[in-house]
């Protein structure tokens, strides 16, 4: 199989299409949107029925009172590093398709720079390295994380939701039989366990929120307590 084939929750796409997201939610959609035609139009959608249904409800209340001003349907310009558009903008799906490194989107990009300008904190004896990001999703970090190619992370359930956005390489999960690649989302609940094997041929470059990681081994879990992720 070829292209995007796991794909946001649909929570997150409408709490982006409405302008209601946080900062680190926003970004996880503006950097899988790049990646991912089928769901940019989904927004695309999601926006367009938003802006219908205001229209509906400002033609409602002005036949009520012909004095009262329309509401303004245009969302607020976002501040942050992902940068939102017009709910009436009918090219939406289309200006998602924007420039990157090859790797990160340019929503990353405003925020990082250039992923070979990255200095990367190390780790898990040189296996894994990361970089803490100054905003959140839900309360939660969001980090740029490099598993090394043919790595395996151990055994791990959650203690959070996580969700990751696949930016470099592949991931397999062992245990449900899952490949991730380049544009693939993953989502895991709170007490779901799984393994995942970092295939050979490249570093896998993602973005995660809440990494969280309750280790079923004593080594897993005095590696993610050193890097922090429990």
């Amino acid at each position: 199989m070829s292209g995007v084939q796991h794909h946001l929750p649909a929570d997150l796409l409408l709490s982006f299409a409405s302008g209601t997201g946080d900062v680190g939610g926003d970004l996880l959609v503006a950097t899988h949107l790049t990646l991912c035609p089928r769901c940019r139009d989904e927004v695309a959608h999601l926006e367009a029925l938003g802006g219908a249904l205001l229209d509906e409800i400002d033609g409602e209340a002005i036949a009520r009172d012909p004095h009262r001003a329309p509401v303004e349907h245009s969302r607020l310009t976002f501040d942050g590093p992902v940068k939102r558009r017009d709910a009436n903008d009918e090219h939406v799906g289309e200006a998602a398709e924007i420039q990157d490194d090859g790797v990160l989107p340019r929503a990353l990009l405003s925020l990082v720079g250039p992923v070979a300008d990255i200095t990367w904190t190390s780790g898990a004896f040189g296996q894994v390295h990361y970089l803490e990001l100054p905003i959140e999703h839900a309360h939660a970090p969001l980090r740029l994380v490099r598993f090394k190619q043919g790595m395996r992370i151990p055994t791990h359930s959650h203690a959070a939701q996580e969700i990751v956005v696949y930016l470099t390489g592949a991931a397999t999960d062992l245990d449900h039989g899952i490949k991730y690649q380049r544009g693939d989302v993953s989502t895991y609940g709170p007490g779901q366990s799984h393994q995942l094997a970092v295939e050979q041929g490249e570093d896998c470059i993602t973005l995660i929120a809440n990494m969280r990681l309750v280790g079923k081994t004593l080594m897993s879990r005095l590696v993610f307590r050193l890097l922090g992720w429990c």
